[in-house]
């Protein structure tokens, strides 16, 4: 027979283990909700390095060629304005871009690999500009025909297929983070279930 001055032994230890089981619960829902947040952030940061990375593209070459072959067809600086604003930008956006990807610590070789081209073919560019203010059209053509936008192509796009694989390894590791934090609570609230409803029933 169990004795009275035992008796409080006996219910004190499984109280004190749902104690410790509930408080394990509160931390893991405030774990879990920090870890939430935390993934929509790397979300959100690694979609804001995806569409900087293609603005490069979009943005940058797109807007040297368009104004580049506008101003070629009509030699007026009005239609130079496109390469103007691309290259207004393009300082910035590689600086943020490169911010970016050394806090994430993404190997960098092919950014600088890339940057580099680029400069190569907006000097190029600024060249055949400068070639169709003279009226050396033979000379533009000759440099237009050359296609060396298709090595800077390359250069991009072995780029941004090492971003995207990059940011989605973040992703992937900042799922996996949540999906353990969410298992965790969820064997907490198992144990707390097996503790407490032999604890009621004493």
């Amino acid at each position: 027979l169990m004795t009275a001055d035992k008796k409080p032994y006996l219910i004190w230890l499984p109280v004190a283990l749902v104690t410790a089981l509930l408080s394990l619960s509160i931390f893991y829902t405030y774990y879990n909700q920090e870890v939430i947040n935390n993934n929509q952030k790397i979300h959100q940061h690694a979609e804001e390095i995806r569409s900087n990375v293609s603005e490069l593209l979009w943005g940058t070459i797109h807007g040297v060629d368009i104004g580049l072959r506008g101003y070629a067809l009509i030699p007026e600086k009005r239609f130079l304005e496109p390469l103007v604003l691309a290259l207004a930008d393009k300082d910035s956006l590689f600086q943020m871009v490169e911010t970016d990807l050394l806090g994430q610590n993404f190997p960098m070789a092919s950014f600088y690999q890339f940057r580099d081209s680029l400069d190569a073919y907006i000097a190029l560019s600024m060249r055949m500009k400068d070639n169709v203010t003279d009226g050396q059209m033979n000379t533009f053509i000759k440099e237009l025909s050359a296609d060396q936008g298709y090595g800077l192509w390359i250069m991009y796009e072995k780029f941004s297929i090492a971003v995207d694989d990059f940011e989605n390894a973040i992703k992937f590791q900042a799922a996996q983070r949540s999906e353990a934090a969410i298992n965790n609570l969820y064997l907490v609230q198992v144990a707390l279930f097996l503790v407490l409803a032999p604890t009621m029933m004493l």
